[in-house]
């Protein structure tokens, strides 16, 4: 948009999920900072990891099983399987990592609060940007689906939250530039010719094009001369020949994603050995409660019976010391008389 602020948001392309996560979690674009990420309902036992390059493992290998998951669920209607979105959302200048990271979390907890999502801060251009990777389907399993109205207003909240941090004027800037691209895009049907409104200049709208083009982390199919296909990365820089690579060249990226599936499946089993432990230990002292108050409820009853006869007895007490004293005057009249 105008004024340098920039919010794409866009249904990522279904199989580039994981590497389009790698691609915003890569170390060199964080310098191997972790406070640049923020993650939001993912389970616990996924962001572990003794290291950043084990917790990043684990997030991908999280990602692309949830993708696999969706791509095998049935499809309904046309088109392709969202299994995913993308959007970015970058600064006019350079910010913190903490404010900005905290941007992020405010986005997602007002616009997605129930959404698995991940924001990334990164500094390794002139302008801090943010990365977002939002799964298709939220904490409760259900499918994010956005009416035509609702694309043209995700970005709504993040211009809240920006103009809230760097001034109200930002804000309505956006808006007001908003109404003007729907006014020129409506002259154009009616036919008249009316100059494009001004937006960011060309060389930082062509910038953030080739960035998010990385970002997809997808690969285009080309025939080449030999007949065989190959995958060209969209950063232009690496070709690879799927039909000639070694597959032995593979094993150590399949071993250690094998191992950090075994590694989840162990701290799972773990988990739910624990949780059984825990479940009847809570069984026994629920047990020991209810016999506690069983025995409870048994003594005082014997101690109101105890009671009640303890009385009985000392009205039959007080009835014969009361029938005793008659008896005995009685016998003192007796004795007088004679």
């Amino acid at each position: 948009m105008g004024g340098g602020i920039y919010f794409s948001f866009n249904v990522g392309r279904a199989g580039a999920s994981a590497a389009n996560l790698r691609y915003i979690t890569r170390e060199t674009a964080i310098d191997g900072n972790l406070e640049s990420i923020f993650v939001q309902n993912y389970p616990e036992y996924v962001q572990e990891g003794e290291s950043y390059k084990d917790k990043r493992n684990n997030l991908a290998e999280y990602v692309r099983q949830k993708e696999e998951d969706e791509l095998k669920k049935p499809k309904r209607g046309k088109g392709e399987v969202q299994t995913h979105y993308r959007a970015v959302a970058s600064f006019e200048s350079k910010i913190g990592t903490e404010k900005a990271r905290e941007m992020a979390k405010q986005y997602l907890e007002e616009r997605f609060p129930k959404a698995r999502a991940i924001a990334v801060v990164h500094q390794d251009t002139k302008h801090t940007h943010i990365h977002f990777h939002i799964q298709a389907r939220d904490d409760e399993d259900r499918k994010l689906r956005f009416k035509q109205n609702e694309w043209k207003e995700l970005d709504k909240e993040w211009n809240k939250i920006y103009g809230r941090e760097f001034g109200r004027e930002k804000q309505q800037q956006h808006l007001d530039k908003k109404a003007e691209t729907r006014e020129w895009k409506k002259s154009l049907v009616k036919g008249e010719e009316k100059e494009k409104p001004h937006r960011v200049n060309t060389n930082n709208k062509q910038m953030y094009l080739d960035r998010d083009k990385r970002n997809a982390g997808f690969y285009e199919l080309n025939k080449d001369r030999d007949g065989r296909d190959k995958s060209r990365f969209a950063d232009g820089n690496k070709t690879i020949d799927k039909a000639a690579r070694n597959p032995q060249e593979r094993e150590p990226d399949i071993a250690a994603g094998k191992q950090a599936v075994n590694q989840l499946f162990d701290k799972s089993q773990r988990a739910n050995e624990q949780f059984n432990k825990t479940e009847s230990a809570v069984r026994e002292l629920s047990n020991r409660e209810k016999q506690a108050n069983q025995q409870l409820s048994r003594t005082e009853s014997e101690a109101r019976t105890t009671i009640h006869e303890t009385e009985r007895l000392r009205d039959e007490l007080k009835g014969l010391g009361k029938e005793l004293s008659k008896e005995i005057d009685r016998d003192k009249d007796k004795y007088r008389c004679r």
